[in-house]
């Protein structure tokens, strides 16, 4: 089935990631996908990443991204990068129970409370300076 990628940035990283030179995107595609790295992309939009089932280590560094509730049924990602973009709320992490990695620092979360399971875990290395946290 394919995928409508909505962020043009964005869907050109998973064709990269994908070794395709263009479309279209299939949901069995990003499932096989393990690894994707999307750092400096100008990528505001991650809707479709969520068809990413099978993702371990995602890097999405230095976007714009503001929403990641796509990523919310995700949650068997160990590393995540989402540093420096223009990330609230860390509600759809909530879930999360086997990052080893998690770096939101540079963004604008106003509350970790979400999170706080991971930042509770010695197990999980979590970077967050940089927050306008008011807790």
């Amino acid at each position: 089935m394919n995928i409508s990628i909505p962020d043009t940035y964005f869907e050109m990283a998973l064709l990269n990631a994908l070794k395709q030179k263009s479309g279209p995107v299939t949901k069995e595609q990003l499932s096989s996908l393990k690894v994707l790295r999307a750092w400096e992309r100008e990528i505001k939009n991650i809707e479709g990443i969520q068809y990413c089932t099978g993702l371990q280590e995602l890097f999405l560094g230095y976007n714009y991204i503001e929403d990641i509730s796509p990523l919310k049924e995700l949650d068997q990602i160990k590393e995540l990068y989402l540093n420096g973009n223009f990330i609230k709320d860390l509600a759809p992490l909530s879930g999360y129970r086997h990052l080893e990695i998690l770096n939101v620092s540079h963004n604008q979360i106003s509350s970790f409370q979400p999170v706080q399971h991971l930042l509770d875990n010695p197990s999980c290395k979590v970077y967050y300076s940089h927050n306008p946290v008011k807790e």
